[in-house]
């Protein structure tokens, strides 16, 4: 009884990637990778939150840092918005063989994901560059600079609707293009 090549030669299964999940893959990195490199340098520097310290032991905040809270929320939804749009638009461009709605829905993922990221890693490195002080070594009547926590995460929601909305213009666009062509 003869015995086939295929018999002998130990089964080796192969993971075949296809070039949706590649793309996505590479998204994913790129979001997070680009949302990371900017929260850096935005939650270290982050202006500080001054908080006074009656003479009861209240504590009330500087009316000037916390007119700071917005700009700063506003900031990172601005800027995770366009590196979502620059993702999204790089994907597309740039993935022929995966233009799908798989492809548009890792876009929107990768674009929250990294959203989410940017936003608590500038928090945790606001916190981190102001920490707070030990309970004992406030005195009433002082003031304490204390790191400025923005709240809110529903700011997510921009980047995954600039992604989604870049990502369909542009097969729209292609798409039409396309027809005028014939």
């Amino acid at each position: 009884m003869a015995v086939s090549e295929a018999a002998e030669a130990p089964s080796r299964r192969r993971l075949h990637v296809g070039a949706t999940a590649r793309t996505a893959m590479a998204v994913f990195a790129l979001a997070v990778g680009a949302n990371v490199a900017w929260a850096v340098p935005w939650g270290l520097l982050r202006p500080a939150q001054r908080v006074s310290i009656g003479p009861d032991g209240q504590a009330w905040s500087d009316a000037a840092a916390l007119a700071v809270q917005f700009p700063q929320y506003a900031l990172w939804v601005i800027v995770s918005s366009i590196v979502a749009f620059v993702v999204s638009i790089g994907a597309y461009r740039r993935s022929l063989a995966a233009r799908n709605l798989w492809t548009m829905a890792a876009v929107v993922f990768s674009a929250s994901i990294g959203a989410l990221m940017a936003f608590d890693l500038g928090n945790w490195l606001s916190t981190v560059a102001h920490p707070m002080p030990a309970p004992q070594d406030i005195e009433p009547g002082g003031s304490v600079e204390i790191a400025l926590v923005l709240s809110g995460r529903v700011g997510v929601l921009a980047a995954a609707g600039i992604a989604a909305l870049s990502y369909w213009v542009s097969a729209w666009v292609t798409e039409s293009e396309s027809g005028e062509d014939s």
